[in-house]
């Protein structure tokens, strides 16, 4: 049972008949929280729906949901604009830095990039760093490596990059070589795209 269905449950029942300012002010509260999770929970619907008209392989990746999917539809819209994958980390912010001293080879962490894109990199990270995956595999080579942990994390943010510009890429291969149609198929992923960060740029205010 979900925090929101125990308020709407056991809510009530623990103010009772209590007319007091601060039970009226907890009720008030309580309905407020709950509007939210409904709210919440249709804007995550039409999210599902909207990254499945845009027909994306992105899903297939271990970590990758339609809310993670949804940003990246709505933040890069046409992988095109991007020439290669490092033009993609890049644009990402997952493309170190060099900060080698003397003999020690070394890369800093990049502030710059889309931070959007950046997080949800993050979160694929973590996911794939917390299962029985080919990037927890690839995680803990760099930790062995002497990597340091946000040093290997940073290693695999930008092995997921390279696999989500594949995906993207692949996905855009496969619209343009549907010939006819397939402009009309491209206008309807960048349909949903827009949607897409739309909703998010919702679902993000909700979430406050």
């Amino acid at each position: 049972m979900t925090a929101p269905e125990c308020l709407r449950i056991a809510g009530p029942a623990v103010l009772g008949d209590d007319s007091s300012i601060r039970a009226t002010l907890c009720r008030r509260r309580l309905e407020r929280v709950i509007a939210i999770d409904a709210e919440t929970a249709e804007l995550k619907r039409q999210i599902t729906r909207l990254v499945a008209a845009a027909d994306t392989t992105l899903t297939d990746l271990y970590g990758v949901g339609p809310l993670v999917a949804a940003r990246f539809l709505a933040e890069v819209v046409d992988i095109r604009r991007y020439p290669n994958r490092n033009a993609f980390a890049s644009a990402n912010g997952t493309a170190p830095l060099p900060a080698s001293s003397g003999r020690t080879v070394r890369h800093r962490f990049n502030p710059g990039g889309n931070r959007q894109l950046n997080r949800s990199l993050y979160t694929i990270a973590l996911t794939q760093i917390r299962g029985d995956t080919e990037g927890r595999a690839y995680y803990e080579r760099k930790r062995a490596a002497g990597k340091t942990k946000r040093e290997a994390l940073r290693c695999l943010k930008r092995r997921l990059s390279d696999a989500v510009y594949r995906q993207l890429t692949a996905d855009a291969d496969r619209l343009s070589a549907m010939g006819r149609g397939a402009r009309e198929r491209v206008a309807q992923r960048h349909s949903a795209a827009g949607g897409a960060r739309k909703l998010m740029q919702l679902f993000a205010e909700s979430a406050r």
